[in-house]
């Protein structure tokens, strides 16, 4: 028996809900993807754009808080003011902890003069989130406004440990600001609990144009900075480095002592021996940087221990090495070991103590001949050279033939009856 045929009336008629079901899941997916497209938009160009975030969605809280901010820093028309102001509450309507809203409306009470309003709207936004920049700037400007030192550098605190565009925002201000006495004490004691940015803050101290000072003794010397640790070897080098180039010498050899145990007011050369291989300069020695100027730390002869080689090779009045010395008026004996090298005194580098700023005091050819020998020369310091500097100099007139070494460097001070030997080796 052959099956039945359906008429064609009757086939269009059975085909109508398949049709209906396409049709509507075509409109659905068209809506989700419009809802996806709407909230993708809303979401990216929400800090970016924010009118065209809400002309997608109109309900993004993001993007009315950033719309209201930026009005705030843009516009203070009293029609501009009330539409932040519109803006700000619709956000928190949809998102009630929403910090940049709150900002906002901390800003409007400021503009307003609302001045107490302002800031326990800014408190609010602060026990909400600590990282907004924007919070802890107004309340750092706030205490500092009610001269509150301790809860301005609070917010300094918070700012720098959390934001990075803080540090080049803040760090040159509080730098400026370390050497008021009223703030010198207060950052320090912040400082010695070594907070996250105490580092890049004494990088910018060292850095600026502001003149070192006294206040560097009271910020740096409860750091406790260790010459073991190669983040504040280096701190410590550039420190001392800045205070000797201010002639603040009495805080960079406070700052020396503390670290080393020997404070070089007291103790000649440091290093004379070249063992300690240029680890704290300028109050040990330093090496030219220059690989061409014949100059190096090798190891003694019969292995025991180091001592400096130089060719001699550099131009005529290269400092090949130096080290910073702090001598007292007075009459000293400068005192070396030299070996190999001509005998010819005028093919040789010089020891040379001279003060900073002023005259040579002392100028000692290193001669030798191949076994060795000690060398020395008196000299004395006036009153009016605090610091000196004491160099191997080149004379310029060397070869490959002419390399000489140099150990046992010391200071002796003759005008002391119990003077013992200065050297460190």
């Amino acid at each position: 028996m052959s099956p039945q045929r359906v008429p064609p009336r009757f086939q269009v008629l059975s085909s109508r809900p398949a049709l209906v079901r396409i049709a509507a899941a075509v409109l659905l997916g068209i809506v989700l993807l419009w809802l996806v497209l709407a909230v993708t938009i809303s979401q990216v160009y929400s800090r970016s754009n924010p009118p065209l975030s809400l002309g997608w969605f109109p309900g993004t809280a993001e993007a009315h808080a950033a719309r209201a901010a930026s009005t705030m820093t843009s516009d203070l028309k009293p029609e501009s003011l009330a539409q932040a102001e519109k803006d700000a509450k619709a956000a928190l309507k949809r998102e009630p902890g929403n910090v940049e809203a709150i900002r906002t409306l901390a800003l409007l009470a400021d503009v307003r003069n609302d001045r107490p309003g302002a800031a326990r709207l800014m408190q609010l936004s602060e026990r909400l989130s600590r990282r907004d920049l924007g919070t802890q700037l107004w309340l750092i400007e706030h205490d500092v406004s009610e001269q509150d030192i301790e809860g301005a550098l609070l917010h300094y605190h918070r700012a720098l440990s959390v934001s990075g565009p803080a540090r080049d925002l803040l760090l040159p201000v509080l730098v400026q600001a370390s050497s008021d006495p009223a703030i010198t004490q207060p950052l320090a004691r912040r400082l010695a609990q070594r907070p996250l940015w105490w580092s890049a803050f004494v990088n910018a101290l060292v850095q600026s144009d502001a003149p070192a000072g006294p206040h560097y003794a009271a910020l740096l010397l409860p750091l406790h900075l260790n010459p073991a640790l190669e983040e504040d070897r280096k701190t410590l080098i550039d420190v001392i480095e800045k205070l000797v180039g201010a002639k603040q010498y009495a805080i960079a050899a406070d700052i020396y002592a503390q670290a080393r145990k020997v404070d070089p007011r007291r103790s000649g050369v440091r290093d004379g021996g070249f063992e300690l291989h240029n680890e704290m300069p300028p109050f040990e020695w330093r090496l030219a940087d220059d690989p061409g100027a014949g100059v190096a730390i090798g190891p003694a002869e019969g292995g025991e221990g180091y001592h400096l080689i130089v060719s001699n090779e550099a131009a005529a009045g290269t400092q090949l090495a130096r080290e910073f010395l702090m001598l007292p008026a007075g009459r000293y004996r400068l005192r070396a070991r030299v070996g190999a090298g001509p005998e010819d005194r005028q093919q040789v580098p010089v020891l040379s103590v001279q003060c900073i700023g002023g005259k040579e005091a002392a100028r000692m050819p290193v001669a030798a001949n191949g076994q060795g020998q000690n060398i020395a020369q008196d000299f004395s310091i006036g009153a009016d050279c605090p610091g000196q500097w004491l160099a191997v100099l080149s004379t310029g007139v060397g070869g490959a033939q002419s390399e000489i070494w140099i150990d046992d460097v010391s200071v002796r001070r003759l005008d002391a009856p119990h003077a013992a030997s200065r050297s460190a080796k």
